[in-house]
């Protein structure tokens, strides 16, 4: 709950410092204001998924390296590399739906988005 709101309130805060710049230069950078909110609640919504604020596997990794667990980690029939990209999907995916859906939909509900038409639009 606490990185929800978080992301919501930043979220608000960064969209209120968009609509004054837009106010003073509309079409900054060829953009609507109603673009580059978009642009800010996704964002938020991505912010913990793509791991931009750090952490994720690697601390892990260094550690089971340092005490001598990866040659456990070798003899498993998974691929190693295979093994931690499930577990880091797994975790964008997690944090995705709980961090991610909410504040996006709280945006939406509070600003005016733009919302690609094509479904092809999503993916690029």
């Amino acid at each position: 709950f606490a990185g929800v709101f978080t992301n919501t309130v930043f979220g608000v805060i960064l969209a209120y410092t968009y609509r004054a710049l837009w106010q003073e230069r509309p079409h900054l950078g060829d953009y609507t204001l109603s673009q580059a909110l978009t642009y800010v609640w996704i964002g938020q919504a991505i912010l913990m998924t793509s791991m931009v604020m750090g952490g994720g596997f690697e601390v892990e990794l260094i550690e089971r390296i340092r005490s001598g667990d990866i040659a456990v980690d070798l003899y498993r029939p998974v691929d190693l590399q295979s093994w931690w990209l499930a577990g880091d999907l797994g975790r964008a995916a997690f944090h995705l739906l709980g961090r991610g859906i909410v504040p996006f939909v709280a945006g939406a509900l509070l600003f005016d988005l733009t919302v690609p038409a094509a479904p092809s639009r999503w993916l690029s």
